[in-house]
């Protein structure tokens, strides 16, 4: 349980893209639930906290059909995709079917790893979510892990 007595509250200057992040307004007085680890000095994102009265995301594990980017790290927020089996091993278009998830990690046969291939990935996904992907993987639909934003350009 997260309450504000755990944090040491700082000002700090984000920019427009800073309403990602806790303020001491933003806990209710029975506390938030911590989701995903948060280190000594973070900021808290909000992403990385749930309900106290029961958390609203959960981890699982899918195996994806195409490598992550490069740049793909631990905490980022990832748009998880679906094309669905078809038959003779073809596929249908692709949908996203869980928005804003976070990678929690890689995993390979040996355990947990650094690189960013495809494999098996960990994920951080909202509860609303679960049933999509449990079906998509009963079906044996080609999933892919794609980051939730990103900014091209200037």
């Amino acid at each position: 349980m997260l309450t504000i007595d755990d944090l040491e509250v700082r000002r700090v200057a984000l920019g427009i893209e800073g309403h990602g992040y806790l303020t001491p307004a933003d806990l209710p007085a029975e506390g938030l639930v911590v989701t995903r680890t948060i280190g000594a000095g973070e900021l808290v994102p909000r992403a990385a906290v749930g309900d106290a009265r029961g958390p609203n995301a959960t981890t699982i594990v899918v195996a994806l059909s195409t490598a992550l980017g490069a740049t793909v790290r631990p905490g980022d927020a990832l748009d998880l995709w679906s094309a669905p089996a078809l038959d003779a091993g073809r596929f249908g278009a692709p949908a996203v079917i869980a928005s804003g998830t976070q990678l929690v990690r890689t995993v390979s046969d040996e355990g947990i790893v650094t690189g960013a291939e495809a494999g098996r990935v960990e994920l951080l996904v909202p509860r609303r979510d679960v049933a999509r992907i449990l079906h998509a993987l009963a079906n044996g639909d080609a999933l892919s892990a794609i980051p939730a934003s990103l900014s091209i350009g200037g």
